[in-house]
């Protein structure tokens, strides 16, 4: 066998894709023909030495209408599901980052960006479950709703727990204290 025909792959930390700079671990959109985008995280670039195309290898983020057929009610405009399912994909489909925070810190984060998401699950196609699954994620409010970032809540000044204006009497102007640090304050 001649030295030419021996493949060699050739791996990058980063590539540059119309003047933007992508990484590996950077969390991106992929432009996909019958959808308006998919989302991914970067897990490396390489290109075969033989072949003039780069690639990425990817892990795919869910989106929630990929899931539910139905979207819950406590499902964010800015969700995405992590997922194990990898693949890899010319670069030339990434065409724009996104930022994917946890839940804790997008929730905090006080600046609303199209390009900024969270994940608090992890989605499996092969076993169609999420994890964890909605029994365990969090809980606000008197009528124990799952917590959606996107919703306004009343803040409690004695627990910080959150709670709909609508099933609580809120004071407009005034610290609120929810009927539970309520009654253990008179105790």
């Amino acid at each position: 066998m001649s030295i030419s025909m021996i493949r060699k792959k050739i791996e990058y930390k980063k590539v540059i894709i119309n003047s933007e700079t992508y990484r590996v671990g950077d969390s991106v959109k992929i432009n996909e023909r019958k959808d308006d985008c998919l989302y991914a995280e970067i897990l490396s670039f390489w290109q075969d030495g033989l072949k003039p195309d780069a690639y990425a290898k990817v892990r795919w983020y869910f989106k929630p209408s990929e899931i539910f057929e139905e979207i819950p009610d406590f499902i964010s405009a800015a969700e995405l599901m992590t997922s194990n399912v990898e693949q890899n994909i010319t670069v030339q489909s990434i065409y724009d980052r996104v930022t994917v925070l946890n839940l804790s810190d997008y929730h905090e984060n006080d600046l609303v960006d199209d390009n900024i998401m969270f994940s608090r699950s992890l989605y499996d196609p092969r076993l169609k479950v999420l994890r964890p699954p909605l029994s365990q994620w969090k809980r606000v409010c008197v009528c124990e709703s799952i917590l959606n970032p996107d919703e306004v809540y009343v803040g409690c000044d004695g627990c910080f727990g959150f709670f709909h204006p609508e099933c609580v009497i809120a004071p407009d102007d005034k610290e609120y204290i929810c009927d539970k640090c309520s009654k253990a304050q008179k105790n």
